[in-house]
C-alpha cells in the first residue's frame, strides 16, 4: 500500500521509517503496505519493507508492532464518498461508544484516534491494489483537499 497526502498543488508523500510517519514534500519515497484480511471487514496493515504492523494503543496513539496483536486490527469500511476509513477494533470512546479512526493531519502526521472523525478528510483513504511478485500490496492515497471537482481521481491513482 502506498500512502499519499495531497494538498493544493503539492503532492506530499508519506514514508514509514521505523513506522513513525515522516512528512516529505516533492520527494516521493514510496511506502508500501499490505492489507491483510484477519476477519470479515477486518484488516491488519503491515509495512512491506519493515514487516511492522500499524497499531493503536489505549490512548489513541498509532505505533508500530513487530507482532500482530489485537491493537493491530482495524475495521475497514467504505464511506459514502467511496473513501475507505479504518477504525480500531479494540478501542472506542468510553461514554459515547464512537469508534477511534486512523487518520493523518494536513502535515502528514498521525492523529490520535479519538480526535479523528469519520466524516473528516483526515480519515479518508483510497487503497489501490498493486500486482507484483505474486503478492498483492496496496497503494494508500490519503486526501485532505482532493475532491472530484478539482482532481480526476483516476489520473491521480
Amino acid at each position: 500500500m502506498h500512502m499519499y497526502a495531497t494538498h493544493t498543488h503539492t503532492i506530499m508523500c508519506i514514508l514509514s521509517v521505523r513506522m513513525s510517519i515522516h512528512f516529505t514534500v516533492l520527494i516521493c519515497l514510496l511506502a508500501l503496505f499490505n492489507l491483510i484480511p484477519v476477519g470479515l471487514r477486518v484488516v491488519a496493515i503491515q509495512s512491506v519493507k519493515m514487516g511492522l504492523y500499524i497499531a493503536m494503543n489505549g490512548e489513541g496513539h498509532l505505533y508500530s508492532s513487530e507482532l500482530f496483536t489485537a491493537e493491530c486490527k482495524f475495521k475497514e469500511s467504505v464511506f459514502e464518498n467511496y473513501y475507505v476509513i479504518y477504525s480500531s477494533m479494540l478501542y472506542r470512546q468510553n461514554e459515547s461508544g464512537r469508534a477511534w479512526f486512523l487518520g493523518l493531519n494536513k502535515e502528514g502526521q498521525p492523529m490520535k484516534g479519538n480526535r479523528v472523525k469519520k466524516t473528516k478528510p483526515a480519515a479518508h483513504f483510497l487503497p489501490k491494489p498493486i500486482e507484483g511478485k505474486g503478492v498483492v500490496t496496496h497503494t494508500w492515497m490519503h486526501t485532505h483537499t482532493l475532491t472530484r471537482s478539482n482532481t480526476d481521481l483516476s489520473s491521480s491513482l
